[in-house]
């Protein structure tokens, strides 16, 4: 009976270390919610065509990639290849997550985009589509890109 009773309290120890040791629902609630905050600011600074604070949201090795093109690897890449687009003039640029999925110190959005450019030539071009987010929890608190994916619809 005795060892019934002291497994009992080992199963009991070992799933409150396990309920510790995991993100609770609370926790990844208020991350998601950090996340969706942080692709509004994105989406805030890449309207404005602030291409230096939209580099700095990404990871030291963070990517920017779309369907049919050679993916753009490093903040100060990405930084590069932003700045290659000053010439155009943006006249709108959203972004709709339809989901916000948080696991631990990762978050994965999904939605869609648009936006709508003048180029250097004077066309006005709309670009839409769908892209994928990942995110990464940084030791400081804040959510940083490792990668931006889209992919264009035609």
């Amino acid at each position: 009976m005795a060892s019934s009773g002291h497994a009992t309290l080992v199963a009991v120890f070992l799933l409150l270390v396990a309920s510790c040791a995991l993100p609770q629902r609370g926790e990844d609630q208020v991350s998601a919610q950090q996340v969706v905050a942080r692709l509004a600011l994105y989406e805030d600074s890449m309207r404005r065509m602030d291409y230096d604070q939209s580099a700095d949201m990404f990871t030291e090795s963070g990517e920017v990639s779309s369907v049919g093109a050679a993916a753009v690897q490093g903040r100060e890449a990405i930084r590069k290849f932003l700045k290659s687009f000053a010439a155009s003039r943006i006249l709108a640029y959203s972004t709709l997550a339809d989901s916000t999925a948080v696991d631990g110190h990762l978050a994965t959005q999904r939605g869609v985009y648009s936006q709508t450019v003048i180029v250097p030539a004077g066309d006005t071009i709309l670009v839409h589509g769908r892209f994928e987010a990942l995110w990464s929890h940084q030791p400081n608190g804040d959510w940083q890109l490792q990668r931006m994916h889209t992919i264009p619809i035609k």
